[in-house]
C-alpha cells in the first residue's frame, strides 16, 4: 500500500538503492496522470503500451535525473517524447510528428471514450481534441494535473514565457472551437466561464480505476 507521506525523492532515492517496492509505489503514484496523459490523444489498445514504455524509459533514465525538476514533471518529459515517437511511427515521417500542425481529430486515431454525463462535457472534449497537438496538451497538463507553465516548459521544450502565452491563446483557440460547435449558446456560457470545474469533471472522468502491480 502506498504511503501517503512518503514524497517522490524519497522513493526515488530507495529505487536507486535497490527498492523494487519503492519504485512500484512511485510509479503506482503517477500511473493515473500517464493514463489521463495518455488515454485523450491514442487507442486505449496503444495507450497502455505507451504508458509501459515511458516506465521503461524512466527505469532506464533515473540514475541520470539530476532532480532540476520534480520527478514528475521528469517522468512527463518522457511521457511527452514517447508520445513524439509514437506519432513518427505512425507515419514514418518525422514532418508528421509536428504537434503544431497535427491535432488528434485530424490523424483519424480511434479513440477511447469517456462516459460523458453532460453534453457539455461532450462539446469540451471534442473541441480539445480539435486544437493542435501542443496546444492540447499545455491545457491538459496545466488545468488537469496540474502543472506550473515552467514545469510545462520542461516537459516540452519551450521557454517558460511561451509555455504562458500558448496557454492563453490555446485557451482562446478552444473557446472558438466550442463555439463553432455548440448548437446551444446557454450550454456554451456555462462551459466556457468555468475552465477550473471543467478540469475537475474531465479529470474525474478520465481518472482510470485501473493500477500497476508491484513486487
Amino acid at each position: 500500500m502506498q504511503e501517503a507521506h512518503e514524497t517522490d525523492d524519497a522513493l526515488l532515492t530507495a529505487w536507486r538503492a535497490g527498492d523494487r517496492r519503492a519504485g512500484s509505489r512511485l510509479f503506482q503514484r503517477h500511473f493515473p496522470s500517464l493514463k489521463r496523459f495518455f488515454h485523450n490523444k491514442v487507442p486505449a489498445g496503444e495507450e497502455d503500451d505507451l504508458i509501459q514504455n515511458t516506465m521503461i524509459g524512466c527505469v532506464e533514465s533515473a540514475t541520470r535525473f539530476e532532480g532540476q525538476s520534480s520527478f514528475r514533471t521528469f517522468l512527463f518529459r518522457i511521457a511527452h517524447n514517447k508520445l513524439a515517437d509514437y506519432y513518427r511511427k505512425k507515419w514514418r515521417s518525422p514532418k508528421s510528428c509536428d504537434f503544431d500542425q497535427l491535432s488528434v481529430a485530424d490523424s483519424r486515431t480511434g479513440l477511447s471514450t469517456l462516459q460523458l454525463r453532460h453534453q457539455r462535457q461532450a462539446l469540451l472534449l471534442e473541441s480539445l481534441r480539435a486544437l493542435s497537438m501542443n496546444d492540447q496538451i499545455v491545457l491538459e497538463l496545466y488545468y488537469w494535473e496540474p502543472l506550473s507553465a515552467r514545469e510545462i516548459g520542461l516537459i516540452t521544450g519551450q521557454p517558460e514565457p511561451a509555455v504562458r502565452s500558448r496557454i492563453r491563446r490555446a485557451k482562446e483557440r478552444l473557446l472558438e472551437a466550442m463555439k463553432s460547435r455548440s448548437a446551444n449558446p446557454k450550454q456554451l456560457r456555462v462551459s466556457t466561464n468555468d475552465f477550473e470545474k471543467w478540469a475537475d469533471e474531465m479529470r474525474a472522468l478520465s481518472s482510470p480505476a485501473d493500477d500497476i502491480d508491484g513486487e
